[in-house]
């Protein structure tokens, strides 16, 4: 009954949340006046205001792994060295640890890192902020509560992406190093560029997933990507691979079918084909969704590629969006709408209720409370 009572207060978040998008909504589309700007700032501020605040405030018995970073904060402030951590994760622990005294810090700070980057992503990249605003909360938010060395590398990844797509490329290079010194696994955010000259077609893409697949049933990779310093050892208590995987997967090519779907008919009522290869306004976000499905097909067998899927993720939340603003009409919002938000309600309750391990945020509970 706790678990239900608290899926129902998650869902009210989310639901303020679309409603409050809904009343100050109007067009919030790039380029238009001035006052638009100030509109997709305040719902922007007001919205990841609200899930700050539900990130930084939470206990230490919210979130898998809170607790194993509390006891890493300890080590760490009372070792000589930063053992395998890496050294940014380490010396925020250590700043905190000095002048804060306190790790209820460490969770601010980081929830910080975590968080506002994704509002200044959606408030450069997003013609629709509010759509995208609902993908991170349903999609983002619950996971961030339990991967705090990597949800920061991510955060800065993000920013390291809006300077890649202004063409700053040694910006991009500079932050996504940054990025790397609160979790390895940010290395892999420096391929984006080979892969974004890249050609793709609907049959690449098909082979590629099929490719990831069957790499992953290949012993020496599994070995190879086991053997690499992700602190992997609990990504599988967590749930990272295996259903997890196939359901993230599901949802992936549902939002990509969507993209398709949107604005696909012609004056004539004929579905026109839209061609892979011509990406154009869109080639950033689908190179990141195609990514990001190949990656998690691998996960469902090597869990610990995760770790790696989660840097490509961020095409969706402006893929669907900006299709939407640019190209759908009234009802084909209402539909997407409807149905996309039904399928991450249907996930986050699946995780809520059948596997709660998988992210810890329920039952939920401030630091004062404790």
């Amino acid at each position: 009954m706790v678990k239900e009572k608290a899926v129902l207060v998650y869902y009210g978040i989310g639901f303020l949340l679309i409603l409050t998008g809904f009343a100050v909504k109007g067009n919030l589309k790039i380029g238009e006046e001035s006052l638009s700007r100030r509109k997709k700032a305040c719902y922007l501020a007001a919205a990841f205001g609200i899930m700050l605040f539900f990130s930084a405030m939470r206990d230490v018995s919210v979130g898998t792994d809170t607790k194993h970073y509390l006891q890493i904060y300890e080590w760490l402030n009372q070792s000589d060295t930063f053992g395998r951590y890496e050294p940014g994760f380490a010396l925020l622990n250590i700043f905190v640890g000095r002048y804060l005294g306190d790790f209820q810090w460490v969770i601010v700070l980081s929830s910080i890192i975590m968080i506002v980057p994704y509002a200044i992503y959606i408030y450069k990249e997003s013609e629709d902020v509010v759509f995208s605003t609902i993908i991170f909360f349903f999609y983002y938010f619950i996971s961030f509560s339990t991967m705090m060395r990597q949800g920061m590398a991510m955060g800065i990844v993000m920013l390291a992406l809006l300077c890649y797509k202004r063409k700053k490329r040694l910006l991009f290079i500079l932050l996504v190093l940054l990025a790397s010194t609160f979790h390895s696994s940010a290395w892999f955010a420096l391929i984006i560029p080979i892969f974004s000259k890249l050609r793709y077609s609907f049959i690449s893409f098909v082979l590629c997933a099929g490719s990831a697949y069957l790499l992953g049933r290949l012993n020496f990779f599994r070995d190879l990507m086991s053997n690499l310093e992700f602190d992997s050892s609990y990504i599988g208590e967590a749930g990272a691979g295996g259903t997890n995987a196939l359901m993230l997967s599901c949802i992936t090519l549902a939002m990509l079918a969507t993209f398709y779907w949107v604005g696909g008919s012609s004056d004539t009522g004929h579905v026109q084909i839209i061609d892979f290869r011509k990406f154009e306004s869109y080639n950033f976000e689908i190179l990141m969704t195609i990514l990001y499905t190949v990656f998690q097909i691998t996960t469902i067998s090597i869990p610990v590629m995760a770790r790696v899927s989660d840097y490509y993720s961020a095409g969706f939340l402006t893929l669907v969006p900006n299709k939407l603003a640019r190209d759908a009409n009234g009802r084909e919002k209402l539909i997407v709408y409807t149905v996309l938000i039904l399928i991450f309600c249907i996930y986050q309750y699946i995780v809520f209720i059948y596997r709660p391990l998988w992210g810890g945020f329920v039952p939920y509970s401030f630091f004062w409370q404790a």
